[in-house]
């Protein structure tokens, strides 16, 4: 039996509704107050930057340590945060929080489907990775990160195209994300250890040029601090106390509590009636195809 055009359009129709509904979802959940403490400061940096025209290398602000060397990890988020805020105020601020947050989860949902994910997978991927990123959902640089990892997977995933077009693609995507968050050096680790991975399932000797791994490290050093941000790292690499609310649910606000509890279960309830009206349409169970990558 021939299939119209009409019913062709259909899966599209239903995946771009989807792709809106995430947009919405991932925005009003992160729709909050400008509760994040850091966000005045990355304000108050960006504006020296800016009137100056130049960067700081040094600690300016601080009474206790300044003139202290500093690292530069995330000065263009810093010179973008004084532009809107300059231009909107804190609402800006708390309307892009809300934008970028949406933005990103769409993004999860494509990369799981770019790897060849089911729809239900995927969903189910993006909403894990919502409730996992939640507590970093603020005003800070963060939001750069929750926007350019899922940007970066898709690399992983074999394609027709030319290694060195991907590998291009890719250095000026982990450049420009290393210029707004430190959190970068996860691109570099993550392709080499792919390629590592790569190199002894398929057991090749001399195993295939690590193009892509080359290209994450360049993007990575493309930055004004060069060689010192993975050095800033590495010196900064006790976790628990960079990002607390990764460490123990106990520390967080009441109202983060809240709030994560809130999603967890939102986001659980989703996938039951997605799963539900699924099942029922296609007369099947939530069928899962192996790992995500």
């Amino acid at each position: 039996m021939e299939v119209s055009a009409e019913e062709m359009k259909h899966p599209v129709s239903r995946e771009r509704i989807l792709l809106g509904g995430l947009f919405l979802f991932g925005g009003l959940v992160s729709f909050l107050p400008l509760w994040d403490i850091d966000w005045p400061l990355h304000v108050c940096l960006g504006r020296v930057i800016l009137s100056k025209g130049s960067l700081p290398w040094t600690d300016t602000l601080s009474w206790t340590a300044g003139g202290r060397p500093d690292v530069l990890h995330e000065w263009l988020f810093q010179v973008v945060w004084a532009l809107l805020e300059g231009i909107g105020g804190p609402g800006l601020l708390k309307v892009t929080v809300s934008l970028l947050a949406g933005t990103g989860l769409v993004l999860w949902f494509r990369a799981a489907r770019k790897a060849g994910r089911p729809t239900s997978t995927s969903l189910f991927f993006s909403l894990a990775a919502l409730i996992l990123f939640y507590p970093r959902l603020r005003a800070r640089p963060d939001l750069v990160t929750w926007v350019a990892l899922p940007l970066s997977l898709p690399f992983l995933v074999p394609s027709g195209k030319g290694n060195l077009r991907r590998a291009g693609a890719l250095l000026l995507l982990v450049a420009l994300w290393a210029n707004f968050h430190g959190a970068a050096l996860l691109a570099p680790l993550w392709f080499w250890a792919g390629w590592a991975a790569h190199a002894l399932e398929e057991r090749k000797f001399p195993p295939p040029p690590p193009t892509l791994p080359l290209a994450a490290t360049s993007g990575v050093l493309l930055t004004p601090a060069g060689l010192q941000l993975p050095a800033y790292a590495w010196k900064t690499k006790g976790f628990a106390s960079i990002v607390p609310e990764w460490s123990s649910l106990a520390h967080l606000p009441p109202t983060q509590v809240f709030l994560a509890l809130k999603i967890l279960l939102g986001a659980l309830g989703l996938l039951l009636l997605l799963a539900l009206i699924r099942g029922a349409w296609k007369r099947e169970g939530l069928r899962g195809e192996g790992p995500l990558w």
